[in-house]
Order: C-alpha cells, then sequence, then structure tokens
C-alpha cells in the first residue's frame, strides 16, 4: 500500500476547501523521512535511522497545527507545539481514533525523540514510526475534511417546503420518518450545488450531510461517527441521531447504483449499529457517485425484525422497479 499517494489525494481534496501550504509541508517532511529511511538501507548509514524520526516528528507537529487552524478555529502562529498538542487533547478534539494513534506516536516516537538527546533509533523503530506517524496523518486528513465540508455547508438553509401544511407534517413527523424524508433533498441540494465535482469522498458526504440535518432539524443532538461497544466490540455508524425519546443510526453509503442484496448484506452490521446505539430503528442512505440528475427520484424500502424490535428504512436512488415495505420474521 502506497500510503503517501493516499495521504496526497487526501490532502488535494482537503485542499480544494482550505486552501493552504502547509498541508504540502507535512508531505514533503514524510517524503524525505522515507528517502533517508531507503538511503540508510542502502548504504548502511545507521544514523540516517534516526534522522527519520526527526522527519516524521516534523510532519506530526505540521499536522496538528494545521488541525489546531482547522479543527479548533484557532490561529497557531506564535503557539508552542506543546500547547497546540495540550489544547487539542484537553479538549478533546480529536475523534476517538485519531486520539489513539495520536497518544501513540507522541508516547512512542515524539516525546522521547524530543527529550532524549542521546537516543539512537533502530531500523525497525524507523520503520514504525513512518507507519505511526503516517497513519495519524491519513486518519486525522479524514476528520478534517469532514470538518471543513461541514462548515462549507453549514449556512444551507432549511429545506423548502410547499405550504403551511407541509410545513406541520413534517414538524409531526417521527424521527424516523422526518430523516428518511428529507434525505432525498439533500441529494437534490448537493446536485444544484456542485453540478461538476459532486462529493468525491466519504468524509465529505458526512460533512455536509452533519450541515444539512443540522440546519434542517435543528432540535436534534447529531453524534458522528461516535466510539460505542457492544459486546466488547466496538462500532462507529456514521451517525446518532437523537430527540427526546427517539434514536436512530443513520448509516451512509456511496455507490454508483443501487446494491442489488444491501438490504441483506448490510443488515447485520446495522442490527448491532443499533443494538450498540441503544435504538430502536436506523437509515441506510444510499448517495449516488456517478448521476448528474438532479431530478433523482428515491425509494424507500422498510424493513422490520420483530424478533429484534427494530425497523431499518433503506432510501436509495429508483432504478425503474418499485419497492414496497417489507417485514423479515
Amino acid at each position: 500500500m502506497d500510503t503517501l499517494t493516499i495521504i496526497r489525494e487526501k490532502i488535494e481534496i482537503l485542499s480544494s476547501m482550505v486552501p493552504g501550504d502547509g498541508l504540502l509541508a507535512v508531505v514533503k517532511h514524510l517524503e524525505i523521512a522515507e528517502s533517508h529511511y531507503f538511503r540508510a538501507q542502502k548504504t548502511n548509514d545507521y544514523d540516517s535511522y534516526t534522522d527519520v524520526i526527526y522527519r516524521t516528528n516534523h510532519a506530526f507537529e505540521g499536522i496538528l497545527k494545521e488541525a489546531y487552524a482547522l479543527l479548533a478555529e484557532k490561529d497557531p502562529k506564535n503557539k508552542q507545539t506543546h500547547q497546540i498538542e495540550r489544547y487539542l487533547s484537553d479538549n478533546h478534539v480529536f475523534k476517538p481514533r485519531v486520539t489513539e494513534l495520536f497518544k501513540q506516536y507522541r508516547t512512542q516516537w515524539r516525546n522521547p525523540s524530543t527529550h532524549e538527546y542521546q537516543l539512537f533509533f533502530t531500523q525497525q523503530e524507523a520503520f514504525l514510526s513512518i507507519l505511526s506517524v503516517t497513519s495519524f496523518v491519513s486518519i486525522l486528513i479524514d476528520q478534517m475534511i469532514e470538518k471543513a465540508a461541514f462548515d462549507i455547508e453549514k449556512s444551507v438553509e432549511k429545506v423548502e417546503t410547499k405550504d403551511e401544511k407541509e410545513i406541520a407534517k413534517l414538524q409531526q413527523m417521527p424521527l424516523l420518518d422526518k430523516v428518511s424524508y428529507l434525505l432525498p433533498s439533500f441529494y437534490k441540494q448537493m446536485q444544484q450545488r456542485y453540478p461538476e465535482s459532486g462529493i468525491q469522498t466519504e468524509k465529505q458526504l458526512i460533512g455536509r450531510l452533519h450541515a444539512f440535518i443540522n440546519s434542517s432539524i435543528p432540535e436534534i443532538e447529531i453524534e458522528v461517527e461516535p466510539l460505542l461497544t457492544y459486546e466488547g466490540k466496538r462500532y462507529a455508524p456514521d451517525f446518532v441521531l437523537s430527540r427526546g425519546y427517539e434514536r436512530i443510526v443513520l448509516e451512509v453509503k456511496r455507490s454508483a447504483k443501487m446494491p442489488r442484496n444491501i438490504h441483506e448484506d448490510i443488515s447485520y452490521m446495522m442490527l448491532l449499529y443499533l443494538r450498540a446505539a441503544r435504538a430502536d430503528s436506523g437509515i441506510v442512505f444510499v448517495y449516488p457517485t456517478d448521476s448528474k440528475n438532479k431530478d433523482q427520484k428515491y425509494d424507500h424500502i422498510q424493513v422490520t425484525y420483530p424478533d429484534q424490535e427494530h425497523i431499518l428504512v433503506y432510501v436509495f436512488p429508483r432504478t425503474g422497479e418499485k419497492r414496497h415495505s417489507v417485514a423479515h420474521s
């Protein structure tokens, strides 16, 4: 796996939303770290393995400054790295998975190399430091893409309705029905706003959908990719939405077309998400990746699971075949 290529692609997407040269500097440090590693292998220059760590440290510090500016919305200028680290950690700015990688790199590589000037690193340690920092950078950029997409879309107005009766009907809907009803409007709005570029990644989709739901249903609580535990295993659904006693899971799938057996392929995982989130119902939303049709129609399938007392609703682009609600026993 060429991790640097993956990171470059993510940075290209993020840079299109948040201009700046800082992210390119992060990649440059990673490239130099790799060059030190391969040179050390080729020439037996073991000191270069220590140079690898110093370069990965620069990449680590650089991405933290970029994250501080975007995620915390604060100016990193004149801030020491340790101050930025402390703020991001104390204020729980990172998502749980990012936090784990942050602590791992900081504890195993950055702190020892910064505070112990007589320390020298081996080939294995240099290799592990590259893997550690590239993992951290890649997953953190995902969170930054999501945040940038949310910021761009947070000014989106509430979905337009035709008349006062429709407004009243929407307000009285149960949360499951209300979200299901609004999702096709989200697709239409995205096609109107971005007819050429569309939505390139799942993180952009999650960020923009977060802003849309927040704007359209401001009274609900939105958890994005919460880290949940059920029977000793961890799960991270895209969204958990709550309003009073109502609590639903929303999972998003980017697809060129409606997967043939989506309600069979994903239903088991969705049931685990529901149990982990202590929710009774969930929605799977299929967002088309190749359609330029602003008037794309959507179908709904409602699947009930009486044994588990759960309801799943599948919202997906119409393929010409009319679907109906079905029940699973």
